[in-house]
């Protein structure tokens, strides 16, 4: 088989399915993200690679998808003043009340 239209579509989607349920399995971030970003031919050579060794260790991440995997993990954060949230948010009650509770565990680096 060379192409996905020549595997019956249950069958193929079987499994497409376990493929997926072994790199969670893996905990793999780089494999799962290759799996999901992938071509329909790109998917259907791993699924070929998976039916001949499920474990997929023999599968061969690239690096962007490494990448994807840490950056995606890598939590981001943007440093605002007091004054950047009041012009967010506005200064009504609920909108003092919701930047009071952001702050409050800042509230003496603040002062």
């Amino acid at each position: 088989m060379t192409e996905p239209s020549q595997m019956d579509k249950d069958e193929r989607n079987r499994q497409y399915a376990a493929m997926n349920r072994a790199a969670k399995r893996s905990m793999n971030a780089g494999l799962i993200n290759k799996l999901k970003m992938c071509s329909d031919g790109e998917r259907f050579q791993l699924m070929k690679t998976f039916i001949a060794n499920p474990d997929l260790s023999t599968v061969e991440v690239e690096e962007r998808f490494k990448n994807f995997a840490e950056q995606s993990r890598t939590d981001l954060y943007t440093t605002v003043t007091l004054l950047q949230l009041k012009k967010e948010f506005g200064k009504g009650k609920s909108a003092r009340a919701f930047i009071a509770e952001l702050i409050k565990g800042f509230l003496p680096y603040i002062l």
